[in-house]
């Protein structure tokens, strides 16, 4: 597999975090919280409003990792930096059959080329980090398909 990262990004974001840490600290919840408190500070194609880069940030940020070490930092604002990057020659999962009765999970094997998004924040500025997170989302194919689940009757 190969990535390739272009230089410029294609979108910026700021997150206030005192915002961010108060609105997840009184409702729990991560999509109003990115809502509330991030601010675009530019975009150009392919996002087409705020409201999209916004709704990026929200689902290819890794949040795991963000909210387990937010407590270490003494910033006030995390910058987030879309970039375009090229995908050739990775191996996705495409979903075959789920037998969860017994604990059967049929994948079939796809190389695929595509074009994605590499989301880098500047609370971590080791781009090998944020390939592994976006690498680890895209391993599994669920979005583009339906498996055929089994049944026992």
């Amino acid at each position: 597999m190969k990535i390739t990262v272009k230089n410029k990004p294609v979108a910026k974001v700021m997150i206030n975090l005192v915002e961010f840490k108060n609105h997840m600290m009184r409702y729990f919840d991560l999509k109003q919280a990115v809502e509330e408190s991030a601010s675009v500070l530019e975009y150009e194609e392919p996002f087409e409003s705020d409201e999209r880069v916004i709704d990026a940030l929200h689902l290819y940020a890794d949040w795991g990792n963000l909210i387990t070490n937010i407590k270490l930092t003494k910033q006030e604002y995390i910058e987030f930096n879309f970039f375009a990057c090229e995908v050739n020659g990775a191996t996705i999962y495409d979903p075959e059959k789920i037998d969860g009765a017994n604990g059967i999970y049929v994948f079939k094997d796809i190389i695929r080329n595509s074009n994605d998004l590499l989301l880098v924040n500047s609370f971590n500025p080791l781009l090998e980090k944020h390939i592994e997170h976006m690498i680890g989302g895209m391993l599994i194919d669920y979005a583009n398909k339906t498996p055929k689940m089994v049944v026992d009757l």
